[in-house]
């Protein structure tokens, strides 16, 4: 029964459509057309197509009623198809005849942020481009507005992100509007706005992993743990497998200083993913903090292992090595650290650190140089720097030319 509804009320609702239409186009056009539209309706997409090629005109004969409708759902199930530069080369078209295809600039333009997840990832630019180019063109409710918004997120716009979700009425948004709202507020440094955001989030999804550990996230950052630690109790509650969230509430302990408790959720991850370098790294902290110097290289090894990027890892390696009297060791693990992010300064400090304690000060002078460029705000890289320089300004030319030959072997 519900289908015949359906059905009918597509009949009727084709059969207004074509009431106006110029008596000219009337006959089997007409029909072939309203065929076309009953099956774009019923999603038998290709049929629909086939039909409507088979009719369609020339862009510059699009002048009337007829023939703009043929290009409308030509449009509508080539995007439905995904066909999308189809589809826009067809909308370009109908503006080039002087028509006004605002919604389906929209139409298209959504698709581009990838909710159905068609592409590898979103293309926020062009979903921006053509959602910009429907309100220009009038069509801009609250659908295009929250539409345009995401797109903004997405190109790392946050403050107009922001902007834009305050014209949409709170009464319709949705769970990705409070997740947009929390996560840009957080970039922005409004971390009492994002914490709203996410907890009203929660509240709305209970289940939503990732907005326990945004928020938690947030918290950390504020450096209120035993908050943090709640709202990840909370998400393991409902998601119970979720190893970031089993992760980060490690972490957590760990900077609430409670190494016992961390070690714990620590061994819990590697047991079900031995390979979350996270985890690895972390118990390295952990023996740092005890002493325990042959089991916190291991784990920071394993770090760097699981993840041959992981900076932070290669840091503590090369701070390792030079605590156990291994300067070059901790020269080559520092370089790579340098090497994979050549913009971090704390790991030209460091390096500068190892060539000062080997009484290379031309090249500490330089590395330092370096890390201070790169952050002036490590003290500890301009005290050190400022006595390296000193050092060197005492130092004669016999024993600078000497120094420049040590290096260069």
């Amino acid at each position: 029964m519900k289908k015949f509804i359906v059905s009918l009320l597509l009949v009727l609702a084709v059969s207004f459509l074509f009431a106006g239409i110029n008596q000219q186009t009337a006959g089997a056009e007409e029909a072939g057309l309203a065929e076309a539209v009953y099956n774009y309706y019923n999603e038998d997409y290709e049929e629909a197509r086939n039909m409507l090629s088979e009719i369609k005109v020339d862009p510059g004969e699009i002048t009337d009623s007829y023939s703009y409708q043929i290009h409308y759902y030509l449009v509508k199930t080539d995007i439905a198809l995904k066909n999308y530069r189809q589809a826009q080369s067809l909308i370009e078209e109908l503006e080039e005849s002087r028509y006004n295809p605002a919604e389906l600039y929209w139409l298209l333009g959504e698709r581009y942020l990838n909710r159905d997840g068609h592409f590898d990832s979103a293309q926020f630019d062009v979903a921006r481009e053509l959602i910009a180019r429907a309100r220009e063109l009038g069509f801009g409710g609250e659908q295009q507005t929250r539409d345009l918004a995401h797109a903004e997120f997405g190109l790392e716009n946050f403050q107009r992100a922001v902007e834009l979700l305050a014209d949409v009425s709170e009464d319709l948004y949705r769970d990705s509007d409070y997740s947009i709202l929390g996560r840009s507020h957080k970039v922005l440094g409004n971390s009492r706005e994002a914490i709203n955001y996410f907890e009203r989030l929660i509240v709305r999804d209970p289940g939503d992993a990732g907005a326990h550990l945004d928020l938690a996230k947030v918290y950390m950052d504020l450096d209120e743990i035993d908050q943090a630690i709640d709202v990840l109790e909370r998400g393991l509650e409902r998601s119970p497998d979720v190893t970031s969230l089993r992760s980060l509430l490690g972490q957590a302990h760990y900077q609430a200083g409670d190494y016992s408790a961390a070690q714990d959720k620590f061994d819990n991850v590697l047991e079900t993913h031995p390979h979350n370098y996270e985890a690895h790294f972390y118990k390295g902290l952990i023996y740092l903090d005890r002493e325990e110097h042959d089991r916190a290289n291991e784990s920071f090894e394993q770090a760097v292992r699981y993840n041959p990027t992981y900076v932070k890892a290669y840091i503590e390696l090369g701070k390792l090595a030079l605590e156990q009297d291994n300067p070059y060791r901790a020269i080559s693990r520092l370089t790579q650290a340098i090497e994979i992010n050549p913009g971090y300064s704390v790991g030209y400090y460091h390096l500068g650190r190892v060539y000062y304690e080997i009484e290379m000060y031309q090249s500490a002078q330089e590395e330092l140089r370096k890390a201070v460029v790169r952050n002036p705000d490590i003290p500890e890289a301009s005290e050190l720097l400022e006595e390296v320089e000193n050092i060197i300004e005492d130092l004669d030319e016999d024993e600078l030319e000497e120094e420049e030959i040590e290096e260069e072997l």
